[in-house]
């Protein structure tokens, strides 16, 4: 389980994916749910960028995170509350972010929705530009009905039961 940043960029073919173990994909997909945010953002002219944070004051938990998946890890210092621990925030973007994305997407049970609109924005962005209009009313849609609801993932009960065991 000690994959560096780099193997995550070496991943070309879903056969090197499988070498993380499913608990990891399945933990990094859980910490996503809780903690973690799923964006896209304008770059210059109509570049976009996928984003991953997860934002926690545990900086040994996202340095698990970056080890496994790469990333960098940034540290914000509350200025003027001392009794505040600082905040540190996992980033991974472009590229990297896609491919983290499409290996936790089934594990996802809040978010998911939200992977696959941006692995599906990825698949088009910079070519078709009209699709961005679509995009933003799939988001509207998605923050209107972000409350919890069952999840729709891909993994039966039986292989989540697995997974616990």
């Amino acid at each position: 389980m000690d994959l560096s940043p780099e193997f995550i960029k070496m991943c070309e073919k879903a056969e090197e994916i499988q070498k993380i173990p499913y608990t990891a994909i399945a933990y990094l997909a859980g910490l996503i749910d809780g903690k973690g945010t799923i964006s896209i953002r304008r770059k210059i002219g109509n570049h976009f960028n996928i984003e991953l944070y997860i934002t926690s004051t545990n900086k040994p938990m996202l340095e698990w995170v970056v080890k496994i998946f790469g990333g960098k890890i940034y540290t914000y210092i509350h200025k003027g509350e001392s009794k505040r621990l600082p905040q540190q925030k996992w980033h991974l973007h472009g590229g990297q972010a896609e491919k983290v994305l499409r290996i936790i997407e089934p594990y996802l049970i809040i978010k998911g929705e939200h992977a696959r609109l941006a692995i599906g924005f990825r698949d088009k962005m910079n070519r078709d530009t009209s699709w961005h209009r679509e995009y933003a009313n799939q988001v509207k849609s998605i923050q209107k009905s972000s409350t919890y609801s069952e999840p729709r993932h891909r993994i039966s009960q039986d292989q989540l039961q697995e997974m616990v065991i």
